[in-house]
């Protein structure tokens, strides 16, 4: 029975006719007579004349390019041109890919987006935020949501690129959040930034405690070890828009093991290591900035610097936490610690400042740092294509095994009453006749895995409670109960029906199903016909807005093949009943660029920036797959990293062929994320990665 089903399956799928038990009966409007009844006889959602299979007859008039592009009502029914229904249904005709048409206030190809929204306009320079004034100005200029730096039209300006520092990431702040490592140029937008978390105001927990020791690396903080000299402090630095108007505060300390801790602000950033941790070496060079230094038990000293060189001082008997404040303004500089105050020079361009910290001994410590005034919202830390992959060159985290033959399309969340990560895939076993199934993995740390040897869902020509075959699971936890969303299959006759169905568990071992829409077990079936998603819906996505419904992206193909892959969305309140808000994608590939397929749409809404951040696989001509990056502020209007953010392994590891199928967690400063990598026989396996900066 089951080989039986396999050669439905295949049959239908190879033939490109994947046919649902509702197409059967179908009539068309084929007829004159039909084309004037007022009836939707072929179930389309289009009548009469605003059916294309009407076009063939001559009372139809507004069915040619021709017709829908001549400002008249050519078939009397009061609707002009694109307004027209009849129009707005034919591919490529009233698409809103005209600077006419993104600036003429009209919702054109009928999909509720009117202009700079619609993501058909999106690659116009009408619809981008093109100049450093736009992306800093505070307003979304071009009307898509997504404001200055979070538009990642911006992502080459000034304003919302990194500044140059060593590439230090030996400490907690710079290895786990990478901010600003890299410089950016326009020739590499890697380093650039969008839509992260600003680099300021500062986290005081995200610098570390001086002279906690650490063994040498490569490009790291290092001991005292090279120069033999006493136990060393760690140097520390951290990006700040520095302007006219800023003001720098911080707390400097010491216990009785420590020398000094110094900390201001710097343009200098190329001092080796070996010369900062070494007893009598030159100490980085601070622009502006205070030293708190130790001179004998009970009594320390305040110096001021310029330049790097010691300006004013001032003894304490007493030795205790001393706060610390520099005013900048156009006039000079004002310099207050303690009892210390030193007015400095205006020290010039500001543009490129970094806070600096460094300090000898053990016990020297810097906290509580802030920084205000003008140019605070200008900068942003990380980059969405830092990505740590495990054991360095990265392998599988669930492999291929002589029982679980492919593992593909994770997806993941964290359950904190257990203290574990949860997993279901998509797997396919030498019992199931190439049957993909669902199947459940645990882990403590998200690397370590323990798969189970059964489906969680029956596969069985008998129990076809949850569909023949399933696939593309997408994980929710609302309250106690974990919900999932996946691609079921089912096969009636010589005919195979395919949507996304629902389940719900207590537990994640027994499931119920959800008896979905009247007559079907699927809560979203493909697209009425001549629709972008009239062949298939997969791969969910399903997220949480702030008012409690729910948003679902999935991957659409359309029965004729004329486009290709791309990513919807439908919404619902209760994970049953799900509308589509409007009519056509809400990522599509450019046609006339190297999309070949936008897929597998993984998002998350991130409730600290109130975006929507989307990771999808991403498909190109002569190119492996790739993972690539979008936000949005609504889940319609999205802005597409250029470039993509996670690409495949080296040759000879496991994901050399491409990644692909994404899952995500936010998780504090850091982005978790679980994919499907291929090798070089094509064999999908499960891999991971880290993104240390995420907001």
């Amino acid at each position: 029975m089951r080989n039986l089903l396999a050669g439905v399956l295949g049959l239908a799928l190879a033939g490109c006719t994947l046919l649902t038990s509702f197409d059967e009966n179908k009539q068309t409007e084929s007829s004159f007579e039909r084309c004037r009844d007022r009836t939707d006889n072929d179930a389309d959602g289009l009548v009469d004349c605003d059916d294309p299979d009407c076009a063939q007859f001559g009372i139809c008039g507004e069915l040619t390019l021709d017709s829908c592009a001549d400002q008249q009502d050519n078939d009397d029914d009061g609707l002009v041109d694109c307004e027209d229904p009849g129009c707005a249904a034919l591919s490529g005709v009233c698409e809103e890919r005209t600077i006419q048409r993104c600036t003429d206030g009209k919702d054109n190809d009928g999909d509720s987006r009117v202009d700079c929204q619609d993501s058909d306009c999106l690659g116009l320079e009408v619809c981008r935020e093109l100049s450093s004034a736009e992306c800093s100005d505070g307003k979304d200029n071009d009307t898509d949501g997504l404001v200055d730096c979070n538009d990642f039209d911006c992502y080459q300006q000034p304003a919302c690129c990194t500044i140059t520092v060593p590439p230090f990431t030996g400490d907690t702040f710079s290895h786990d959040s990478a901010c600003s490592i890299h410089g950016c140029t326009a020739e590499d937008p890697i380093c650039c930034v969008a839509g992260y978390e600003l680099c300021n105001p500062f986290d005081p927990d995200r610098w570390v405690v001086w002279g906690l020791p650490r063994p040498r690396q490569v490009g790291g903080f290092v001991t005292n070890e090279p120069c033999g000299c006493e136990a060393s402090g760690i140097v520390s630095v951290e990006s700040a828009p520095l302007a006219s108007g800023s003001a720098l505060s911080f707390v400097l300390s010491l216990s009785d093991n420590a020398s000094s801790v110094c900390a201001g602000y710097t343009r200098a950033t190329t001092f080796p290591d070996d010369q900062t941790q070494c007893s009598g070496a030159p100490q980085p060079r601070l622009l502006i900035g205070v030293c708190l230094e130790a001179l004998e038990p009970g009594v320390s000293r305040l110096v001021a610097l310029t330049d790097g060189k010691p300006q004013k001082t001032s003894t304490l008997s007493q030795p205790a936490p001393v706060t610390v404040t520099i005013d900048l303004s156009k006039k000079g500089t004002t310099v207050t610690a303690g009892p210390l105050v030193f007015q400095a020079p205006s020290p010039g361009d500001l543009s490129s400042a970094l806070v600096l910290a460094h300090g000898r001994g053990t016990g020297g410590k810097m906290s509580a740092l802030t920084v205000s005034g003008p140019g605070q919202q200008t900068k942003r830390c990380a980059s969405p294509s830092t990505w740590y992959r495990h054991l360095a060159r990265g392998e599988p985290v669930i492999r291929r095994s002589s029982s679980l033959l492919q593992a593909s399309h994770p997806t993941v969340i964290y359950r904190p009453d257990t203290k574990d990560y949860f997993m279901l895939l998509s797997g396919i076993t030498a019992v199931e006749d190439g049957f993909s199934g669902v199947y459940s993995a645990t882990s403590t740390d998200g690397v370590l895995w323990s798969v189970s040897d059964a489906p969680v869902f029956p596969l069985s020509a008998t129990d076809t409670t949850f569909g023949v075959a399933q696939s593309s699971p997408a994980l929710l936890r609302i309250g106690s109960t974990l919900h999932v969303w996946y691609a079921r299959q089912d096969v009636s006759g010589s005919y195979v029906q395919q949507g996304i169905a629902h389940a719900t568990s207590l537990d994640g071992v027994v499931w119920k199903p959800d008896l979905g829409t009247v007559g079907q077990p699927y809560v979203l079936t493909p697209g009425q016909a001549l629709t972008w998603d009239s062949l298939t819906v997969s791969s969910p996505s399903v997220a949480q807005a702030p008012d409690g419904s729910l948003l679902m992206w999935y991957t659409g193909t359309r029965a004729d093949s004329s486009s290709a892959p791309a990513i919807g969305l439908a919404t619902s309140k209760d994970g049953t009943t799900w509308l589509r808000p409007q009519p056509q994608p809400v990522l599509a590939g450019d046609p006339d660029g190297d999309d070949l397929a936008l897929e597998d749409p993984s998002v998350i809404y991130d409730p600290a920036s109130g975006l929507y951040r989307m990771w999808y696989t991403h498909r190109s001509f002569g190119k492996t797959p790739t993972i690539r990056y979008a936000v949005s502020t609504n889940g319609l209007a999205w802005s597409r990293w250029p470039t993509p953010v996670f690409t495949a392994g080296p040759l000879g590891v496991f994901d050399e062929r491409g990644v692909t199928q994404p899952t995500l967690l936010l998780q504090g400063y850091r982005l978790k994320l679980w994919y499907t990598g291929s090798n070089s026989k094509g064999v999908p396996q499960i891999g991971y990665s880290e993104n240390r900066g995420a907001r």
